[in-house]
């Protein structure tokens, strides 16, 4: 069954903005990510993005696929957003560099298996 096209736009986000997050911490180590601001508030706003889009997918689209931890994402952008005194840049550096990396993968396979063409 095609997905719902405001799931393929939210998905589409996660791409764009996740692949945004990638190229801004392309060969950053993370002591030179912490010492520079704007690559912290660049890369956290992306995540921000990334975890709204996820966090306005439809829950019938999220439980259809629960090997993604939606929960984890959307609780990434409210900590960022809510709670951003208590964030760590080193999770954070970890999140642009390991998970959203593999987030994007997944959602790309996803789009290219089962969204109809636009």
């Amino acid at each position: 069954m095609p997905l719902d096209q405001d799931d393929v736009v939210r998905l589409r986000d996660i791409t764009t903005f996740g692949s945004k997050v990638a190229a801004i911490v392309a060969g950053v180590t993370r002591e030179q990510f912490a010492a520079d601001s704007k690559t912290l508030f660049a890369t956290c706003y992306g995540i921000q993005v990334v975890g709204e889009a996820a966090w306005k997918l439809s829950a019938s689209f999220k439980q259809s696929h629960p090997s993604i931890p939606w929960p984890l994402i959307s609780s990434m952008r409210h900590r960022l957003v809510h709670d951003y005194g208590r964030t760590d840049e080193t999770i954070i550096f970890q999140v642009a560099t390991v998970h959203l990396p593999l987030l994007i993968k997944q959602v790309m396979d996803i789009i290219a298996a089962e969204a109809s063409p636009p």
